[in-house]
């Protein structure tokens, strides 16, 4: 017997998760007349550069209790600052937002006057008491490069963002790069042969010789040895036999060459893959899939042999399956003497 095996592949799934990077960043300088905003976050839904369709939460504490008529949200690149001049963030575009949402404050509506990184919230003026405000605006393209941006939130008791501000707070966040994950699961094919294989586990594999004994006129002789294959493919195996029919010198026993009973005192040899009673011998196909043996060597009882023959198949993945493969031999009276022997050798394949 030949053994051929090649090795499994392990395959590792793995998860990916992006996280925003939020943190406060407090006003310091003096040239705003006006009270900060108290405890605030922000949080995105995709901090991916480049991505659409992005969820920014907003939430900030009003300190200043008074009349309210708008809110600024102004993404900038370059300062927290209402100072400072405000360099849009390229690639954010916030010009289709969507304000699904808000909390602590209501009756606000996106302001026609909204920029692709300004966002306005309009609604009349009216009184508002120290409250904490969270905001909630969909369908936002990221910035498309990496690296930390700010928001500027300001408040105002007008209801288009113009004069002083009554409160105002900044925030940073950090736009990352997409993390790409890729694994390859390769093809394997696992095969292996001898005389016995325990448990479908080519790690248990023992021998590689059969011996018929004696032949004889009068009854059948016969052995047996064992396969075992699996693979990943999704086509499934083939396993191919290559081996002449049993020879002493130029003396032949001839091969069986369609399937056939064993019919002592007719020199005779062939196989199949298949539980037997005449003679008593094999075991049907085990272990997990569904591969079967061919048809020529699927029958119990009826035996065949020719060189190069596929005897069993697989049309898909497969654990290990176990298949036996029973040998018969008969002779005639005239057979000449000699001691008869061939090899033969089982070939997994995978289908394509």
């Amino acid at each position: 017997m030949m053994l051929s095996r090649t090795k499994p592949a392990l395959m590792l799934a793995v998860l990916v998760v992006s996280l925003s990077l939020i943190g406060l960043w407090p006003f310091t300088r003096g040239q705003v007349a006006a009270a900060y905003l108290g405890t605030r976050y922000l949080e995105l839904s995709d901090s991916t550069a480049g991505t659409s369709g992005v969820t920014y939460n907003v939430s900030f504490h009003i300190t200043t209790a008074g009349t309210l008529g708008s809110i600024e949200v102004e993404f900038c690149s370059n300062s927290t600052f209402p100072s400072d001049p405000c360099t849009a963030p390229t690639g954010l575009d916030a010009s289709g937002v969507v304000f699904s949402q808000e909390s602590g404050v209501g009756g606000f509506s996106v302001s026609p006057t909204s920029t692709q990184n300004d966002i306005i919230l309009t609604r009349p003026p009216s009184p508002t008491s120290s409250v904490t405000a969270t905001l909630r605006f969909d369908n936002i393209t990221n910035p498309t490069d990496t690296g930390s941006y700010y928001v500027r939130v300001l408040t105002y008791p007008t209801n288009d963002a113009t004069g002083s501000p009554t409160d105002t707070g900044g925030m940073a966040f950090a736009i990352n790069s997409a993390v790409n994950v890729s694994v390859e699961v390769p093809p394997y094919l696992l095969f292996c042969t001898g005389d016995t294989i325990t448990g479908t586990d080519c790690s248990n594999v023992s021998g590689d010789f059969i011996d018929l004994g004696g032949l004889s006129a009068v009854r059948t002789s016969s052995g047996r040895s064992q396969m075992a294959v699996a693979t990943n493919g999704k086509n499934g195996y083939s396993i191919s036999v290559t081996g002449t029919t049993l020879t002493s010198g130029n003396n032949v026993i001839p091969a069986l060459s369609t399937d056939t009973t064993p019919q002592t005192g007719v020199s005779q040899f062939g196989i199949n893959l298949r539980a037997n009673t005449n003679p008593n011998i094999g075991a049907n196909p085990t272990g997990g899939g569904t591969g079967m043996p061919t048809i020529n060597y699927n029958q119990p009882n009826l035996y065949k042999y020719s060189d190069g023959d596929i005897v069993a198949t697989s049309t898909s993945v497969e654990e290990y399956r176990q298949y036996t493969v029973s040998y018969i031999v008969d002779i005639s009276k005239s057979q000449p003497a000699g001691i008869y022997a061939s090899t033969f050798t089982y070939v997994a394949f995978a289908n394509f």
